[in-house]
């Protein structure tokens, strides 16, 4: 299902791969490659094989409880 944050979202694979549909742009994710993930701007992703990825918010995304886990 597709959602938005209201930050931004920076990501590195370390190893699996995935897809991420961006605005209506597919992007494959594999060991290496980094992506970014405007705010406000509505996004999917789907794991192709058992993926691990290192992502960072801006601001971050815990701030004042925005992201409940």
């Amino acid at each position: 299902m597709a959602h938005q944050q209201d930050y931004e979202v920076v990501g590195f694979g370390i190893s699996g791969q995935g897809e991420l549909d961006t605005e209506d742009q597919v992007v494959r994710l594999e060991p290496g490659d980094s992506w970014v993930v405007l705010a406000g701007s509505q996004h999917t992703c789907r794991i192709l094989v058992t993926f691990t990825a290192i992502e960072a918010t801006a601001p971050p995304a815990q701030i004042h409880g925005r992201e409940q886990t």
